[in-house]
């Protein structure tokens, strides 16, 4: 659909066969091709006209043509003058920083310690953060935190509350309505002490083994942020110690809340008289362990366990629909983890074990975050400044295997569970900075500007963010590929989801311009066109939705229920686009999906209840409900 992307190799240079005595040096610093392509060529890795001011490929997409300052690229040196410059700066950083910060030894120019001592405050960290990567490297990571920070800004534009500003829905209902039940901590507070008074088993040291290995099975598979040997390691010496009032103890307390109120993923639909207060038949054993682990947060100190239990906590409060305080937890992870970070920078090198895991915190942390503000616009967190991490994070290493005397075979892979988990992981990653992107190029503060952009400059970028889709879709493992039509298990499931969510979040303006646009309007056969594509999406991902699973984002779920019918609604009060014909099954199920949910949140029994109101109003045909 979009434009064909060049999958150019850069080949290294043989030396000529003419001149033996040059071979050694040539091969111990092998010179490589200078790169000149601007920066939009690099972020597509497409081949590089270079011409200027302009290369070709901006001026087709009319952005504007970037080249990088000539003096900062070193792109066209040897590794021995990178070596050699990589050491000079190392010493001249060194040498400018306060001496109470250095450590008395040099690290090595790719040690983490190396990384933090240049760190002297975190609103610096984007800067000082990233000097040891390569040139490539930080065009990278400077272009995704650049989407990152401008997509910080626009994410609230997303919100279902917001469509209900646009024209056609303005003086039909109030967008606050929702909103304000969601800000009203009076019915999570309610939520909890009912839940509290039903009956629970208590919290009880011999369930600790079977709801840990629940967690590892249901939760922790899609934010593997714990290493599962420890975790396990805690579970027995709590097991003979019982629980204390330290970080493991509280580790453990909410990853056995977790455990308790996870359920395996199911395809059985709800019938009409379903509610999720029925599946709640063991909640209140979970408040019991969350209870019992958040008497313990407050006495953490800033670690890498006090951030992983204020995350997992807000995990589970996502689970229990109390997004509000699922959020102020999350914000408390990212605010510990600065924290951590601006200590662990005047601290001892980190063993490279504990910077995995702080990576998989980071985007788990700034993951949460983002998929929060694209539904309530609430403060951002400051982790978005901090490049702390690399493009991904790495996987866990191959572990000794303590229980093979083999000699043949001393080291264990990953099983097959952990493989597929980490590939989703990744897949998720991936995912976001390209709705990163998404948001940052497409949704404006205000959706007016939409009219204002040339049609075929806003065709040109929804058709190569669609391609980049599909090359998302490409690089996914064969084992989640393979089930991405007709997904069985959990993980395929969500990325297919995450597929259709992307590409309707691409072409949404055109469903905007289709339903306010005159029938006059010249360009509005192909808004309605690129509309269609969008319908299209939205009946797939809504057709096809389990909705009585519960998991970490549940309520977002809903609360994309109550967005995706209302573009639904929008297209067919706006009579400007072919509505598919089992147009009215989706709006039913939108709102069967708000209603199986809002006993446990009252902002989503609003939101269902405008949804009912607006439906009544575009099919008059439709029986009152």
């Amino acid at each position: 659909m979009g434009p064909g992307r060049d999958n150019d190799t850069v080949a290294g240079e043989h030396p000529a066969a003419k001149r033996p005595r040059t071979t050694a040096v040539r091969s111990a610093y092998p010179r490589r091709r200078a790169v000149v392509a601007c920066q939009l060529c690099r972020m597509r890795k497409t081949k590089c006209d270079n011409r200027r001011p302009s290369c070709g490929t901006c001026t087709s997409l009319q952005f504007q043509c970037v080249y990088q300052d000539a003096s900062t690229d070193f792109s066209s040196f040897d590794a021995a003058s990178l070596a050699i410059l990589d050491r000079v700066n190392y010493a001249i950083r060194l040498l400018e920083q306060h001496p109470a910060h250095r450590t008395g030894t040099i690290d090595s120019p790719n040690s983490p310690q190396r990384r933090q001592d240049a760190q002297n405050v975190l609103e610096e960290s984007e800067a000082n953060m990233a000097v040891t990567a390569s040139p490539k490297d930080n065009d990278f990571r400077t272009t995704e935190y650049t989407f990152l920070s401008e997509a910080q800004q626009l994410q609230a534009n997303c919100a279902s509350s917001r469509i209900l500003q646009w024209p056609l829905f303005r003086d039909i209902c109030n967008m606050n309505d929702a909103d304000a039940l969601f800000f009203n901590p009076a019915y999570s507070d309610s939520s909890i002490r009912r839940t509290t008074t039903s009956s629970s088993r208590g919290i009880r040291e011999e369930d600790v083994p079977s709801l840990i290995e629940d967690f590892l099975e249901n939760v922790h598979t899609k934010n593997p942020i714990l290493d599962p040997n420890e975790l396990r390691n805690s579970c027995r010496h709590i097991s003979e110690d019982g629980f204390q009032w330290d970080g493991p103890s509280c580790l453990i307390l909410i990853a056995c809340a977790l455990g308790t109120v996870s359920r395996p993923f199911s395809l059985e639909p709800p019938s009409p008289q379903d509610a999720s207060r029925f599946d709640a038949h063991d909640h209140a054993t979970g408040e019991s362990y969350y209870i019992a682990a958040r008497k313990r947060i407050g006495l953490l100190d800033s670690s890498i366990v006090a951030i992983q239990c204020s995350f997992l906590i807000g995990v589970y409060e996502m689970y229990l629909m109390r997004p509000l305080r699922a959020w102020l937890s999350f914000n408390r992870a990212c605010t510990y983890f600065q924290t951590y970070l601006l200590a662990s920078s005047l601290s001892q090198p980190v063993e490279q074990s504990s910077e995995a895991i702080r990576s998989r915190l980071y985007w788990s942390c700034l993951k949460s975050d983002c998929e929060m503000r694209e539904e309530i616009p609430l403060p951002p967190t400051g982790l978005a400044k901090v490049e702390h991490s690399d493009a991904f994070p790495s996987p866990p290493v191959s572990v000794p295997n303590a229980d093979t005397e083999s000699q043949t075979e001393p080291m264990e892979t990953l099983d097959a569970s952990s493989e597929r988990s980490w590939y989703y992981y990744l897949s998720e990653i991936a995912s976001r900075r390209i709705m990163n992107r998404i948001t940052a190029t497409l949704h404006p503060q205000n959706p007016e500007e939409w009219a204002n952009t040339p049609v075929h400059h806003l065709q040109r970028i929804a058709e190569e963010l669609d391609t980049q889709v599909a090359q998302w879709v490409d690089s996914l493992p064969p084992s989640s590929r393979l089930s991405f039509d007709n997904p069985a298990d959990e993980l395929s499931y969500v990325l297919r989801a995450r597929y259709l969510d992307l590409r309707d979040r691409i072409w949404r303006p055109f469903l905007y311009l289709a339903a306010h646009s005159s029938p006059q309007s010249p360009n509005l056969l192909m808004y309605a066109q690129n509309a269609n594509i969008c319908l299209d999406m939205i009946c797939k991902q809504v057709q096809h939705c389990f909705i009585r699973h519960r998991h970490h984002g549940s309520w977002l779920a809903a609360r994309g229920f109550y967005t995706k019918g209302l573009l639904v609604l929008l297209a067919a009060k706006s009579h400007n686009i072919a509505m598919p014909s089992d147009w009215e099954s989706v709006i039913e199920t939108c709102i069967a999906g708000l209603r199986y949910w809002e006993d446990e949140a009252p902002d989503l029994r609003a939101a269902r209840l405008t949804l009912e109101h607006i439906y009544q109003l575009v099919n008059p045909a439709v029986p009152a409900f």
